[in-house]
């Protein structure tokens, strides 16, 4: 699948009639294990396990989601990707900034 058709995928479900209004769903792909739940000056942050391209896993990365109101929540984008050496399936087990908010979104 070449970019362009990924970007009309992206668009089409992103205007489904079933797409998720109130939960956190990724632009595509696999979303799994929200972790680091927290607030810092006025907004939200939700960190999730996501695999962007199969959505059945693979290779992991943590997602982050913002949001002022917790109803209507803002893709910020990958934010911690695997190298050669290390999976990041937990992101307080290979980065302890993840485990307090105020660390995390400074360090982001």
């Amino acid at each position: 699948m070449d970019n362009k058709e990924k970007l009309e995928n992206r668009e089409r479900i992103k205007n489904a009639k079933w797409r998720q209004r109130f939960h956190i769903e990724p632009p595509d792909g696999w979303l799994n294990d929200p972790n680091g739940l927290c607030q810092l000056n006025g907004i939200y942050h939700a960190f999730f396990q996501y695999s962007p391209f199969n959505a059945e896993g693979g290779v992991k990365m943590w997602g982050h989601y913002t949001s002022k109101d917790m109803i209507d929540w803002e893709y910020q984008g990958v934010k911690l990707y695997p190298d050669l050496t290390v999976m990041v399936y937990t992101p307080d087990q290979h980065l302890l900034k993840m485990t307090k908010c105020m660390f995390t979104i400074q360090a982001m």
